[in-house]
C-alpha cells in the first residue's frame, strides 16, 4: 500500500540505490511505515519473514532517500533476470512504501529501469497510486502493461455497536446461526477465547495449527502445517506479531476443546483475519460462520474501525459485507522478444500458462 497522500516536494534532490539486504535498512524503514500508517504486510520484518520461508532469487531493495533519510522503499526479488515483489498467495496485500507522490513515482522509474524483460507486482490494491506510475513508467520506457484480478478480498467498515449490526444481517443468516449456537450447547459448555499471545503461545499455535489442518485443508496440501516453510512462515509471523501487542489467536472451544480457530493480527484500528480452519467433526454446526461472527463480534467490541476478511470474496463472507478490494497483479513486460513471449501467453494463451510454467518456459529460451 502507497503512502498517505502528502505534498510534492520535488525541489528536494531524491537519490535511489538497490540494496540487497533488509537487516541495515530496519530501523528506518519501520520508521518510515509508521510515518506513512502501513500495515503489517509492509513492515520490515514481515518481508524478512517472507523472504526467509518463500524467497527463491537473489534479494534487491530499491532505497529511496531524501536529504539522506529514508523516504521509499520497494522489496523485490530478481528471478530467472524478471523483477518481482516479494508477494504470494500467503501475502494479503502487498505495495510500495512511499512517503508522498514524488517519491512513489521515482520507485515507480527505478522499478522499471531494472525490470529487465518482465516485471511483477502482485496482491496490490487496485486504488494504489503506484499502479498508475508504474503504467506511466513503463509507457515511457515502451514497456507493455498487463494487469489481472487475483481475488476480490472482502472487508467490513466497522459503525455503530454489533447488536444494530447482527441485527441488520438476514434473517436467514441469524436464525441459523442462533440455532446451530443452540445445538452447541446442547453438546457441552460453549466458549469463545481471544488469545494475545503473552503467554503458553507455542502451545496455543500448534492447537491453531491443528484445528486448521483437521478439515479439506490438509487433504488438499493447503494447510498451515501442510510444508515445512509454510509452517515456519506463520509460526515465527505470530511470535513477532505477539511480541508487538498485535496477534489475536480466536477461538470457539467446545468442554475445553478447539472446534474452530482464526489466526489474526489487530493493528491500528483493523483486524486482518489470516487463516482459519475447524474440525470437521463439527460441520453439522456451521463452525466457519460462527467463527467469522465471533471474530467480527470482538472486532465491534474492541472499538475496531475495519475488519479485513481477507482472500477471496467467497459466499459465506458476503453474507456478512458486500465490500471488497480488488487485488491484483501488474505485469510490465519489456520491449524484447522474452517481453513478447510474456506478453502473448498472458494476453492470449492462458491455457498455455496453464499446461507450462512461463518462467521455465522462459528460461529454457534464455539458453
Amino acid at each position: 500500500m502507497s503512502a498517505r497522500p502528502g505534498p510534492l516536494r520535488s525541489e528536494e534532490a531524491l537519490v535511489s540505490s538497490i540494496e540487497t539486504s533488509i537487516d541495515p535498512l530496519e530501523r528506518e524503514w519501520e520508521e518510515l511505515a509508521e510515518r506513512t500508517g502501513a500495515s503489517p504486510f509492509l513492515r520490515p520484518a514481515w518481508m524478512r519473514l517472507w523472504w526467509q520461508a518463500f524467497g527463491a532469487g537473489k534479494l534487491e531493495i530499491i532505497v529511496v532517500r531524501r536529504a539522506g533519510g529514508l523516504v521509499g522503499v520497494a522489496s523485490l526479488e530478481r528471478k530467472w533476470g524478471a523483477l518481482q515483489g516479494l508477494a504470494n498467495w500467503h501475502t494479503p496485500e502487498f505495495g510500495i512504501l512511499a512517503e508522498d507522490s514524488v517519491v512513489t513515482r521515482a520507485l515507480a522509474q527505478v522499478f522499471i529501469a531494472h525490470a529487465g524483460w518482465r516485471g511483477t507486482l502482485s496482491f496490490v490494491d487496485s486504488t494504489q497510486p503506484e499502479l498508475r506510475e508504474l503504467r506511466l513508467a513503463a509507457d515511457q520506457r515502451g514497456y507493455s502493461s498487463f494487469q489481472r484480478t487475483l481475488e476480490r478480498s472482502p472487508y467490513l467498515e466497522i459503525e455503530g455497536d454489533w447488536d444494530s449490526y447482527w441485527r441488520s444481517r438476514s434473517r436467514n443468516l441469524r436464525r441459523g446461526l442462533e440455532r446451530q449456537l443452540r445445538r452447541l450447547d446442547e453438546e457441552g459448555v460453549l466458549s469463545v477465547e481471544v488469545y494475545d499471545g503473552r503467554d503458553r503461545l507455542d502451545e496455543r499455535l500448534a492447537e491453531c495449527f491443528q484445528v486448521e489442518a483437521a478439515g479439506w485443508k490438509a487433504a488438499r496440501r493447503t494447510a498451515i502445517s501442510s510444508r515445512a516453510e509454510t509452517h515456519r512462515f506463520y509460526r515465527d509471523v505470530a511470535r513477532w506479531a505477539a511480541d508487538r501487542g498485535w496477534l489475536r489467536l480466536i477461538f470457539i472451544r467446545l468442554d475445553g476443546r478447539a472446534l474452530a480457530g482464526q489466526i489474526a493480527l489487530e493493528h491500528d484500528g483493523i483486524l486482518y483475519t489470516l487463516k482459519g480452519g475447524y474440525d470437521p467433526a463439527y460441520a453439522r454446526f456451521s463452525p466457519g460462520n460462527l467463527l467469522l461472527r465471533v471474530t467480527l463480534e470482538h472486532a465491534f467490541s474492541a472499538g475496531l474501525s475495519r475488519c479485513e476478511l481477507l482472500g477471496d470474496a467467497e459466499t459465506y463472507k458476503l453474507a456478512w459485507t458486500r465490500n471488497c478490494r480488488n487485488m491484483i497483479a501488474l505485469h510490465v513486460l519489456g520491449p524484447s522478444v522474452l517481453g513478447w513471449l510474456a506478453w502473448s501467453t498472458l494476453t492470449y494463451g492462458r491455457p498455455l500458462a496453464k499446461r507450462a510454467n512461463l518462467d521455465s518456459v522462459v528460461n529454457r529460451f534464455r539458453r
